[in-house]
């Protein structure tokens, strides 16, 4: 039983390490600044975690077997509750250079920079948590039979 576990565990890490992403030192540059910027980066970041988790983690399985009304409506309430949960984030770097250009930013080109920082590292998070949780169900999946 100890080796199941074992080898379990070196596929997990394994696989964990191939799709590490080594770009994500460059994004969380921004948490050691102010805690107001800190607390952008945070919000940004949860935002897209929130938005990939219920929306393109589960895209597949929805798209499936619902109509795209269906399909369409649960991309909605991701979206509301990303927005709700987050703290009103932009969510979006074009959404976030277009507040930038509209001078919607209170803190300036710094605020902007934070949270499109929080923005990539999130889905440079997500997207490998994602896969991860996915590598894991199929692992258990497999066990079990």
């Amino acid at each position: 039983m100890s080796i199941l576990i074992l080898s379990t565990l070196y596929s997990v890490f394994s696989e964990l390490f191939k799709i590490s992403t080594p770009g994500l030192v460059l994004f969380v540059a921004p948490l050691f600044q102010s805690s107001s910027l800190a607390s952008t980066y945070k919000n940004e970041c949860f935002a897209i975690l929130i938005t990939t988790g219920l929306t393109f983690a589960t895209g597949k399985w929805i798209s499936v077997t619902q109509s795209n009304t269906v399909v369409w409506t649960v991309h909605a309430l991701t979206a509301i509750a990303a927005d709700v949960l987050g703290g009103g984030q932009h969510v979006n770097p074009t959404m976030t250079l277009a507040m930038v250009s509209m001078n919607k930013c209170t803190g300036g080109l710094s605020e902007a920079y934070t949270a499109i920082s929080g923005q990539m590292a999130g889905g440079l998070i997500s997207f490998p948590l994602f896969y991860l949780r996915v590598f894991l169900t199929m692992m258990f999946q497999l066990l079990l039979y």
